[in-house]
């Protein structure tokens, strides 16, 4: 029993529909029960079942039931609806979300779940799919599956392959495939609740897909099957209706419809609920006069499918995969497709193409008089790689798992033998991405151990060899000729001349430590090697001793005063006599003021080869480009006079100074003193100080 005015909000008497039925009818005389609240006669055995009441702010579910022989409601479950007829999920009228085995749940069990151990998705074996509002073991054949759910149509990004024997949606790699409409038919597709408003989207609408359901839901809540005043309606069609598990029925006035009262629903319909059949077409008005399959006396008032006609036939083409057909399409059963190419298994028919499937492989061969045979693969391979048979143990490549042996066979997981499984799908014994770690950390500790003992090994050998060469210079400078004694000079003797040791400058290597200076020169520090003595050094004192006039110290003086010439050349070097020039024309010579190390000089016309790299960029001159034009003027001494940089255009003389190339070596020039004039070349970003105070 339930109370309709809990149903209803405001307005209840207005909106509350009645009908009288011969079940619906009680005698009023009877009004007292006897152990209920209710009850169709004043017995105890009559008494009606109270199964929902709406219970506000008591119940979860806002929903109880009044259990026999109590007085107190109790609680429906949450995931109930409709009312309850006891306690628990499995008592439920109906299901507020899912059913699963006559119990309510609010998600069905997912077909695949994390398994911990193996660190992957397995199969579950208590998994469902979402069937309408049940959970299924398997969906219908006429539906297709897309994750975890039953559906008609694979929803948006996604399609069904009709080549591959499998009734999953696949997702669009680009743009999806269109689907097998017929021509120029319009299809709409109505997802939301319509009201009066937008009912003209149905305007042009020539196919409906599914159905279309329009009515007060409120109004026949109770009832799972109500028809009614539907004139076109002449046949039920519910020939594969088996149970409605909750809910009433009503079928009433719809003057099209014969026999609807013939259906036995008390088999069909719960015990609690009720079936009201009236005012439908009256059975005399019979389908048939006789009991032929012809339209007309004797037989058929109307055909129930439709009427073959014997007139008007035409022929259509068969597919350009059969050779001979019955209907138009592929199919080898459904159309009597004779296959010209390969017919492909796919679930209880078969479709021909020009080739094998990706899923299927070869099991017959194509030739002449018979069309080859392509069967579905393992359910274990991999589809997309294909097979070479039908047995686990010829799949290209696995679906889930793969054991490596004599044969290579798939599985569904790896075996406990062999639990772990890599990126290839393969199981082994051992973890290898564990294993390769391992390996790869003890081959890191070798190596840092080999280098470790090869750096010690080198730190004893250089030890060794270094006090060895130690031993050695000592030996050896013991074993030099011996030198007598210092003895006063006799001024009227001759010196000895076969006692002295001429030692050349190739000899002579300068630590650059100075040990002292005088008037006459200038001591330093350094090495004797000798010839032939297996590059010994001998610690010697190293004496300069000065001329009267050096080289340098003429532009030396020049620094020393702040001058800078700025056109200094070979041409303006005048020769007055040996060994001695003098350095002239100082037209473009400028002072620099205290504070002061650049200047810079916008006008007037230079000697651009002997200029050096920052007065080409900048027009900058300082005591270093003074030294880069000393260079250039040695080089042109060096050369007998030969011009800078001949061959070279102008323009191409900052270029090629800006990539660090200098003028080459006179072949007359020793390596010192080409290192001299590369010194003077130097670039001011070098950070190297360049001057005449250090110049060589």
């Amino acid at each position: 029993m339930v109370n309709e005015i809990q149903l209803l909000e405001d307005e209840a008497a207005s909106r509350l529909y009645a009908s009288d039925s011969a079940f619906r009818q009680c005698n009023p005389s009877l009004l007292e029960c006897t152990g209920c609240r209710h009850c169709w006669s004043g017995k105890q055995k009559y008494c009606q079942e109270e199964y929902r009441s709406v219970c506000d702010g008591k119940c979860a579910s806002r929903q109880c039931y009044l259990p026999a022989n109590s007085s107190d409601y109790e609680c429906c479950h949450e995931a109930c609806t409709g009312g309850c007829t006891g306690r628990g999920a499995h008592q439920c009228v109906s299901c507020r979300e899912l059913s699963l085995d006559g119990v309510c749940v609010h998600q069905c069990p997912p077909m695949m779940v994390h398994d911990s151990k193996k660190g992957m998705l397995v199969p579950n074996p208590k998994g469902r799919y979402v069937y309408d509002r049940y959970c299924v073991e398997e969906c219908p054949k006429e539906l297709l599956i897309e994750r975890d759910a039953c559906v008609r149509h694979c929803s948006v990004g996604s399609h069904h392959d009709m080549t591959k024997d499998s009734r999953r949606c696949e997702p669009c790699r680009d743009v999806c495939p269109k689907g097998l409409l017929k021509a120029n038919i319009p299809v709409c597709q109505v997802t939301k609740a319509l009201t009066g408003s937008i009912l003209r989207n149905l305007t042009g609408c020539e196919e409906i897909d599914g159905f279309i359901d329009i009515q007060d839901s409120k109004m026949m809540s109770k009832f799972a099957l109500a028809i009614n005043k539907n004139d076109n309606l002449e046949q039920l069609g519910l020939r594969r209706l088996k149970k409605i598990k909750a809910g009433s029925v009503i079928i009433t006035e719809n003057h099209g419809l014969c026999y609807a009262q013939t259906i036995k629903w008390e088999n069909i319909i719960a015990p609690n609920a009720q079936a009201l059949i009236t005012k439908n077409m009256d059975a005399k008005c019979g389908w048939c006069t006789g009991p032929g399959d012809h339209l007309g006396n004797g037989g058929c008032a109307k055909c129930l499918y439709a009427q073959v006609s014997k007139e008007h036939k035409h022929c259509d083409p068969c597919d350009d995969q059969c050779v001979s057909c019955t209907s138009s399409g592929r199919n080898v059963v459904a159309n009597g497709c004779v296959c010209n190419g390969y017919a492909n298994e796919v679930m209880e028919d078969a479709l021909c193409f020009d080739k094998c499937f990706d899923s299927h492989y070869e099991a017959e061969p194509r030739n002449a008089s018979h069309p080859g045979v392509c069967r579905s693969c393992h359910e274990l391979c991999d589809r997309g790689h294909g097979c070479s048979g039908p047995s686990a143990a010829e799949c290209n490549e696995c679906m889930h798992a793969t054991l490596l042996g004599e044969r290579r066979i798939c599985v569904t997981e790896c075996p406990e033998e062999f639990p772990f499984i890599d990126e290839l799908k393969v199981c082994h014994k051992v973890d290898l991405k564990k294993e390769r770690e391992r390996r790869s950390k003890m081959i890191a500790i070798a190596l840092v151990t080999v280098f470790t003992v090869l750096v010690i090994a080198m730190l004893i050998v250089c030890m060794r060899c270094r006090t060895f060469k130690r031993k050695l210079l000592k030996e050896q400078i013991s074993n030099y000729v011996d030198i007598p004694e210092m003895t006063p000079i006799d001024p009227s003797v001759r010196s000895n001349m076969s006692r002295v040791n001429l030692i050349t400058a190739g000899e002579l290597q300068t630590k650059g430590t100075q040990l002292g200076a005088g008037a006459f020169g200038v001591v330093y520090a350094g090495f004797w090697l000798p010839k032939g003595k297996n590059k010994i050094k001998v610690p010697v004192a190293i004496k300069l001793v000065k001329g009267t006039c050096t080289g340098k110290e003429a532009m030396k003086y020049l620094y020393e005063h702040r001058v800078i010439h700025r056109d200094l050349a070979a041409r303006n070097v005048l020769v007055k006599r040996h060994n001695h020039v003098e350095v002239t024309d100082f037209g473009l010579a400028k002072f620099l003021d205290y504070g002061q190390d650049k200047v810079k000089v916008m006008e007037g016309k230079v000697a651009i080869k002997w200029l050096a790299l920052e007065s080409l960029k900048d027009q900058c001159y300082t005591h270093r480009t003074d030294v880069w034009a000393f260079g250039v003027t040695c080089w042109e001494v060096l050369t007998f006079g030969q011009s800078p940089y001949q061959g070279m255009d102008l323009c191409a003389i900052r270029n090629f100074l800006k990539d660090g190339n200098r003028l080459s070596q006179p072949n007359n020039c020793s390596a010192e003193l080409y290192q001299v004039l590369l010194q003077c070349g130097l670039d001011g970003k070098s950070g190297i100080k360049t001057n005449f105070c250090y110049v060589i």
